[in-house]
């Protein structure tokens, strides 16, 4: 009996840490058969073209990018689908946009 309480005090505190540690998203953008759209948020949509663009010229036909909120200015978190460069190029499209 006090092993399965142990166990469920483990997993209320693995639960804990990590929802504390999860990032938070200020927006999310989908790619689905190589089309950006925003699955959470609000994102100008001449970014979401821009997306669009990129992925378009980089063949990405699947993932995600999002907006760490960290102050003002979110931060671009991508998913592994997405490649180094084409990873910068947005970045660089997000900078120039505010």
């Amino acid at each position: 009996m006090e092993q399965v309480f142990n166990l469920v005090v483990l997993a209320g505190v693995g639960l804990c840490v990590w929802l504390a540690l999860k990032p938070s998203y200020v927006f999310l953008i989908a790619i689905d058969r190589g089309t950006a759209h925003v699955s959470k948020g609000k994102v100008a949509r001449e970014f979401v073209s821009e997306v669009n663009e990129v992925c378009g010229r980089g063949s990405i036909v699947s993932g995600w990018i999002g907006g760490i909120g960290r102050g003002r200015r979110p931060r671009l978190a991508f998913s592994r689908s997405i490649p180094p460069a084409c990873r910068q190029q947005l970045r660089n499209l997000w900078a120039m946009r505010r």
